[in-house]
């Protein structure tokens, strides 16, 4: 594939709106990428896998969808209360 037609794909997909939602969270010290909405998790099926890869991200984006990436909150505990 070309480069031209690659970004053509992607300006095209941006156009219409074509975005997917990722939630990174570390595992055991590893970074993993769950797909956090329908597309995102239609992709993952495809890839026949529960979490998608940094190479399944740069191919999602090489078909023009943009790739919002969200991080959970931290869990903040109060200990000074009993």
């Amino acid at each position: 594939m070309s480069q031209d037609l690659t970004n053509e794909a992607y300006e095209a997909g941006l156009k219409a709106g074509k975005q997917i939602v990722i939630l990174a969270k570390e595992v055991y010290g590893r970074q993993m990428l769950y797909p956090a909405c329908d597309t995102s998790r239609l992709f993952a099926a495809i890839a026949d896998r529960s979490t998608l890869s940094e190479v399944n991200i740069r191919r999602i984006r090489q078909l023009g969808y943009e790739v919002t990436v969200t991080y959970p909150k931290p869990l903040i505990f109060d200990f000074t209360n009993p």
